[in-house]
């Protein structure tokens, strides 16, 4: 318990804007409708923005996870290759310790839970975290050579779309699949 079945892996990413000429593109690509999920994402940081600073991104999404996603290269503005790895909310006690020793670098508080009382997920107060942005979006889904589509309808932004990999040699099929799409990757995520 605490620790989600996802625990860690690695994901390529490249996000950019979806107009009407890429859609009909990505349409001539993709069988139907796809998978469709509808999430809300809650994006946490301290107020000075130290994590976002330092390539870690930490979010709830949903009711359900915890994750946290942090760039291997600091120097890396589009952030399109991350670790991520998810925890079940509410946290417990016991997994409180892996996401803190994560974080400890970025923190200057990183408590424990029974030090410091933790708030409604389970996270320990004096980590100085609070609500950054909320991001609400309904997603489809599609596979498309291997390789994850995404169109994200994000509320009060627009649509995206997302190419997602899980392995370094998914990732070099990522920048013919947006050529024959139409799209560039973002610098920074919407």
């Amino acid at each position: 318990p605490g620790l989600s079945t996802v625990d860690q892996h690695h994901e390529y990413e490249l996000k950019a804007p979806l107009g009407p000429a890429q859609s009909a593109a990505l349409a001539a690509i993709v069988d139907g409708p796809g998978e469709t999920s509808i999430t809300t994402d809650t994006y946490l940081d301290t107020a000075d923005g130290a994590l976002y600073r330092a390539g870690v991104f930490l979010r709830r999404r949903g009711d359900s996870r915890l994750e946290l996603k942090r760039t291997p290269d600091p120097h890396d503005a589009s952030h399109s290759h991350s670790v991520e790895q998810s925890f079940e909310l509410p946290l417990r006690p016991a997994a409180v310790a892996a996401p803190r020793r994560l974080l400890a670098a970025h923190l200057d508080a990183a408590g424990s839970l029974e030090a410091t009382g933790a708030d409604a997920i389970g996270l320990p107060r004096a980590w100085g975290l609070a609500a950054l942005t909320v991001v609400r979006k309904r997603r489809p889904t599609h596979l498309v050579d291997g390789l994850r589509v995404c169109v994200d309808e994000v509320d009060g932004l627009g649509r995206f779309i997302e190419i997602e990999a899980s392995t370094a040699a998914q990732r070099d099929a990522m920048r013919p699949l947006a050529r024959r799409i139409g799209v560039d990757n973002l610098a920074v995520g919407y």
